[in-house]
């Protein structure tokens, strides 16, 4: 299954192994630690909450977390794998709610060096590998589209995807681990294409040409370009 945005997945029907309605998923808990989804949020279907051994709730609705390793599968729905009555299996019991995705939306995002570079508008993730978060996208401010060489788009605004390894810490912001240099480096690592005012990386590589480098080849440079082949493996699958 292809990478789906956070709110690909937030409305989606739930339903159980043996075709029940379970309810609506409402959130996407988030591990800011490992950047993975440890759980869906669920509103619970109104009557079921005896059947999967919940108490009643006196006013409201009931939700619920749901391990992601119960889920069996994401199409137009997601699927559960057990049977209704075995759902309290995946339900994870916590103190206190686990964070959601669309509590860090909208949260300014800040490069190395204290740049403000614009707000968070959606996280993608991989539920085929182990529910791993690869990347925020972040709405840029229109005062640094220059700084990073872009042009500001006829309607909407630019966005970007930065990988979440780039990111060194979430709280009242997000604090980036690379400066604008870095960045700028990161979005130049393959000719852009843009699509509806969303900056996305081409799979054409850049060309470059001549062959002798104006510099010495040592143990350092080796390095440097180990670390950018694997950031641009990790780019093309974006």
């Amino acid at each position: 299954m292809r990478d789906m945005k956070i709110e690909d997945i937030v409305g989606m029907e739930v339903i159980t192994g043996d075709a029940r309605v379970l309810g609506n998923v409402e959130g996407v808990g988030i591990d800011i630690q490992a950047w993975k989804v440890p759980a869906l949020k669920i509103g619970l279907r109104k009557g079921l909450e005896e059947p999967i051994g919940l108490k009643k709730t006196r006013f409201g609705s009931t939700t619920i977390f749901v391990n992601t390793e119960g889920v069996d599968s994401i199409s137009d729905m997601v699927t559960l794998k057990p049977n209704l009555t075995a759902t309290k299996e995946v339900i994870l019991e916590t103190e206190n709610e686990i964070p959601t995705a669309g509590s860090i939306v909208d949260t300014r995002v800040v490069a190395r060096g204290g740049k403000h570079i614009g707000y968070v508008d959606n996280f993608i993730f991989a539920s085929e590998k182990n529910w791993t978060i690869t990347c925020m996208m972040v709405k840029l401010e229109k005062s640094v589209l220059s700084d990073l060489g872009l042009k500001k788009p006829r309607l909407g605004t630019q966005t970007i995807k930065i990988l979440t390894e780039d990111i060194k810490t979430v709280g009242d912001m997000v604090m980036l681990n690379i400066d604008m240099k870095e960045l700028k480096d990161h979005l130049d690592k393959k000719p852009r294409k843009k699509v509806a005012g969303t900056v996305e990386v081409s799979d054409e590589p850049m060309q470059v040409e001549g062959s002798r480098l104006p510099f010495e080849v040592n143990d350092d440079y080796k390095a440097k370009y180990r670390e950018s082949e694997d950031r641009k493996k990790k780019l093309e699958n974006l």
